[in-house]
């Protein structure tokens, strides 16, 4: 396929491409934010790295399996993906990717921590987040926090709507 400029347009363009257009969905735009998060940074001069955990069943589209797949190019970029056994989990493990300064053993200059889940997921994982939240982040790092729904329609309508058929919804 020929993109922009007459150029050559590869499938890896999606994450790979420094410079010029890029042709993008909702899923791989955040599957590219860590990696151009890396690149800004490097070229700031900042060794810094990314941790991103959150639950598998998430309905972020498929999000961990696309970063699984990318797990060469991840690697490359020093973007750590470990999911969690469920939100909670992985609000924990982003939290504690803010503490090795604390600790006193950097081995980069940051950890960018990025936790997805579902709207429920955020419930039960409102103490570890609100505990990250009053934690703060390392000096050089930072977090996001991503939660997303699935809406399913209903099948009932309700009993308003049995009683006036002409104002039924679609």
């Amino acid at each position: 396929m020929t993109g922009p400029a007459g150029r050559q347009t590869r499938l890896d363009d999606r994450y790979e491409l420094l410079d010029g257009e890029v042709y993008l969905s909702g899923l791989q735009a955040l599957v590219r934010l860590p990696l151009d998060q890396v690149r800004a940074d490097r070229a700031a001069g900042r060794r810094t790295a990314v941790l991103v955990s959150g639950y598998e069943g998430s309905p972020l589209a498929g999000y961990d399996l696309e970063l699984a797949r990318q797990r060469r190019l991840l690697d490359e970029h020093e973007v750590v993906f470990r999911p969690g056994l469920n939100e909670e989990l992985a609000a924990n493990a982003v939290q504690g990717s803010q503490l090795a300064e604390s600790v006193g053993e950097l081995t980069h200059d940051g950890v960018v921590g990025i936790w997805y889940g579902k709207a429920p997921g955020l419930d039960r994982a409102t103490d570890a987040l609100r505990h990250a939240n009053l934690g703060g982040s390392s000096a050089g790092g930072a977090r996001s926090c991503w939660s997303g729904t699935t809406r399913r329609p209903s099948r009932r309508r309700s009993r308003a709507a049995r009683r006036r058929p002409w104002r039924r919804s679609a």
